[in-house]
C-alpha cells in the first residue's frame, strides 16, 4: 500500500492482539485497500484479523434505499472473508459507543477503519 493512503489518526501505545477493521464505507472484501492495509498489518505483527461492520438503525445522511443498498452487498462479504479465514462480526447500535465497546472485548491491538470525508463519520 502506498504510504499516502494511510493516515495515523492518533499515536497511543500499540499492544498485543488482534488487528481489528472496522468496515464502514467499503462494505466490500473485493479491490478494498483497507482491508489489505489491515490484513498486511496482521501478517507484519503475528495477529489475527478481525473484521467488523456496525449496523444502526438511521442515519440522517441515508435513505432507507441506501441502507438496502449496503446490506444486500453485504451478503457476499462474509464468503468472501471466510475463504481467507478472517471472521465477519455484525454489530448493532450506535457505532460511537458499540466500536469501541467492542475492541475493548476483543483486546485489539491496533484499529484500522475506513476514511470517510463527512464530519460524522470522522468524528
Amino acid at each position: 500500500m502506498h504510504p499516502a493512503r494511510a493516515r495515523l489518526i492518533h499515536n497511543r501505545p500499540q499492544h498485543v492482539g488482534p488487528v481489528f477493521y472496522w468496515m464502514h464505507r467499503e462494505l466490500r472484501a473485493q479491490d478494498n485497500w483497507t482491508l489489505i492495509h489491515a490484513a498486511d498489518l496482521a501478517r507484519e505483527r503475528g495477529q489475527p484479523l478481525c473484521v467488523a461492520v456496525c449496523l444502526v438503525r438511521t442515519y440522517g445522511l441515508a435513505r432507507t434505499e441506501h441502507f438496502a443498498f449496503l446490506t444486500h452487498g453485504l451478503r457476499e462479504t462474509p464468503h468472501s472473508l471466510a475463504a481467507h479465514g478472517i471472521p465477519l462480526v455484525v454489530l448493532r447500535g450506535e457505532p460511537g459507543r458499540t466500536v469501541p465497546d467492542f475492541v475493548r472485548e476483543v483486546r485489539a491491538g491496533l484499529v484500522v477503519t475506513d476514511a470517510d470525508p463527512t464530519r460524522l463519520k470522522r468524528a
